[in-house]
């Protein structure tokens, strides 16, 4: 299995996620057998909850 640059670098941000974040999320950090199943928690609830505005957690840019 070849990964490209892009997949590399959105499984690097992985190794970055706080509880803090998966908690504004709405999210469970594990444990998992799979990035998919990590992956498939983040859906456009659990996005729209890390843009939001009133979010301390939110995501910037």
């Amino acid at each position: 299995m070849y990964l490209t640059d892009e997949q590399i670098m959105l499984l690097e941000q992985l190794t970055y996620l706080t509880d803090d974040v998966a908690d504004a999320a709405g999210v469970l950090l594990g444990p998992y057998d799979s990035v998919e199943n990590l992956l498939q928690q983040f859906d456009d609830d659990a996005l729209q909850r890390l843009e939001d505005p009133g979010n301390p957690e939110r995501m910037n840019g």
